[in-house]
């Protein structure tokens, strides 16, 4: 977190690091709808020591999507207000994954009601919903059922906007190191640059069998690509691309 946590000539955090995904979150299939049963002795060798060192340098953490020993973390109490909050960082912002809430109406939890999904997350430690708008939605029919309260909402409210005004957003915004930058900075000569290097260092070989690589224009006409990611094109781009990556044309402007 050594770069995470850096401020600008004016004290200003120049980022908010969140740690994620809070834990046992181990696999893409079936995710959401997953519950594991872990032993106090796993959970505290395997699972929560990295988030427990890290946390107090970071800003807080987001809720993965799996359920641990019964509960969607979204909705642990153990913990998120155990653990998180009340042992390592009181001050800590939870916010959820993507469609967290939601999910909660499907297993593990099977939820009655996106009231009871709302007022469960809310009570047992998240403070952001990601993704949805359930708390948008039905956290207030929540209040008006008892099955949560105001306090609640404040408190989850004030972890969520203490970050906001530590980086200095309710302040003169001249203040902030990051006002130099304007459009003169989007894709300006240097980023490409630096965009080209990351790609390169990016780049693996697994394995250059009999030295084919670098390929040579004397003695190479055609290169066929081969695989499912040969005719894919939203798949190149990753699923956390920009949406505007591919002006005017999306996907299609994508040659397989």
């Amino acid at each position: 977190l050594r770069y995470a946590t850096q401020v600008d000539t004016k004290g200003y955090p120049k980022v908010l690091a969140y740690l994620k995904h809070f834990t046992a979150y181990s696999r893409e299939e079936t995710r959401g709808f997953d519950t594991y049963n872990i032993s106090l002795h796993d959970l505290f060798d395997t699972y929560l020591p990295q988030f427990e060192h890290a946390i107090p340098k970071a800003t807080g953490v987001m809720c993965s999507y799996n359920g641990v020993n019964g509960s969607p973390v979204c909705a642990n109490d153990y913990l998120l207000n155990d653990k998180v909050l009340r042992k390592w960082k009181p001050d800590a912002h939870v916010t959820t994954d993507c469609g967290a809430i939601q999910n909660m109406l499907n297993p593990p939890l099977r939820a009655p009601s996106l009231e009871h999904a709302a007022a469960w997350a809310l009570n047992n430690g998240s403070d952001l919903e990601m993704g949805t708008t359930v708390w948008g939605d039905h956290l207030l029919s929540a209040i008006q059922h008892n099955l949560t309260t105001k306090h609640a909402v404040d408190t989850a409210f004030r972890r969520s906007y203490l970050p906001h005004f530590r980086v200095g957003r309710f302040d003169d915004p001249s203040l902030s190191d990051w006002s130099v930058f304007d459009e003169r900075h989007i894709y300006s000569a240097r980023h490409r640059a630096i965009q080209l290097d990351a790609a390169l260092q990016g780049l693996v070989l697994l394995k250059n069998q009999d030295s084919i690589l670098p390929l040579q224009a004397k003695t190479t006409s055609v290169v066929a690509v081969l695989g499912p990611l040969s005719q894919t094109r939203a798949g190149l781009m990753s699923d956390y691309e920009n949406d505007q990556s591919c002006f005017g044309g999306g996907h299609d402007s994508i040659l397989p």
